[in-house]
Parts: C-alpha cells; sequence; structure tokens
C-alpha cells in the first residue's frame, strides 16, 4: 500500500493567474483573426462563435472584434426583419442571440426577437430541433441544445417564448431520455 500513495497525485486547482493569461492570449488572437483583411473565419457561424467567445473574455461589444462580427450579422442574416442563419441553423441561431443579447440586449432586441421567431418555428411537432434536412423528424440533442440557448438569450432581453415551446422541449428531453438517465446524440439510434 505505501508504494501505491507515493503515486497518488493530491491534485491541485488550476492556477487562477494562468487560466486568466491563456483566456486573454486565445481571446487576443481570435480577435487578431476576426479584424484581419482574410476571412480566416469564413463561415458565418464561425464568426458568431469566435466573436462571442471574444466578448465573453472580456471584450466589450465595441471592440473591433466584435463590433465586426455583429455588423457583419446584422448585415448577412436579417432581410425585411426576419433571420435567416447560415447552413449551421439553429446552431447559428442560438450562438446569434447569445451574442446579441450580451452585447447589447436592449438594443438588438428586435434581431433578438427575430432569431427566437425563427427558432420556435423550426420546433418539431415533437419538441424537439434538428437539422433543415432533419433525420425523420426525431430531433438531435446537440440541435435541441442550441435552441434553448437561443431561446434563454432572448428571455435575458424580455422576449417573452410561450410557456408551450418550452413545455415541448423538456417532453421531448422526457421522451427522448434512456433507461441509465443518459441521453443519445441523436434518439432513436444505437
Amino acid at each position: 500500500v505505501w508504494f501505491v500513495t507515493g503515486l497518488v497525485s493530491t491534485g491541485a486547482a488550476a492556477d487562477k493567474a494562468a487560466i486568466t493569461a491563456a483566456m486573454n492570449r486565445g481571446s487576443a488572437w481570435l480577435a487578431a483573426e476576426l479584424t484581419s483583411g482574410e476571412r480566416k473565419f469564413g463561415d458565418p457561424g464561425e464568426r458568431a462563435l469566435a466573436g462571442l467567445a471574444v466578448l465573453k473574455c472580456g471584450h466589450d461589444a465595441t471592440s473591433p472584434a466584435v463590433a465586426k462580427v455583429i455588423s457583419e450579422m446584422l448585415e448577412e442574416r436579417f432581410q425585411n426583419g426576419k433571420y435567416q442563419p447560415g447552413s449551421h441553423h439553429v446552431y447559428q441561431a442560438g450562438v446569434d442571440a447569445t451574442l446579441l443579447a450580451d452585447a447589447d440586449g436592449e438594443k438588438y432586441k428586435a434581431q433578438v426577437q427575430a432569431i427566437a421567431d425563427y427558432i420556435i418555428g423550426q420546433q418539431l411537432p415533437n419538441g424537439g430541433w434538428d437539422y433543415p434536412s432533419g433525420r425523420a423528424g426525431h430531433g438531435d440533442t446537440s440541435v435541441v441544445q442550441y435552441g434553448c440557448l437561443g431561446l434563454w438569450a432572448a428571455t435575458r432581453v424580455g422576449i417573452e417564448v410561450p410557456t408551450s415551446v418550452w413545455v415541448k422541449s423538456l417532453e421531448w428531453h422526457a421522451n427522448t431520455q434512456l433507461g441509465d438517465g443518459g441521453f443519445t446524440y441523436v434518439p432513436g439510434t444505437a
């Protein structure tokens, strides 16, 4: 027994200063990539996610990187008051809503409302969300997470999400939970 205890680490909490330094380096790199003349994050969903990460790391909404991502989003994804995501569909909607709500929810409330309307309109009859092409309408646990994330962002800026949307989502989760308490990525598949 004595030799085993010598090999077991007691563990230590991560150094907060080291974590902060790593976050600062990462957000500085993302900010530089977002503001460079090249579109290294060519996909709008990736750009929004990178912009959200920069915002969450302490840059404000007026920083060049975050402001550029928001400006591009507003220009590219809102037409006649309607939200039109790119290929990442509900994933992108959840990130876009969160970015706008966290940047300045009051200023972007109309856009967050449009995103919430989009997400609500994409909810399946069974309460889940899926990719646009879907898989027989079962839903996808990951897509559901981002749909709920976007709707949560909407509620944080004062947008009312119908109770029925939340209830249907909760029912979808209850109905797709496995006997061991876990969930599959795509319910109805092995």
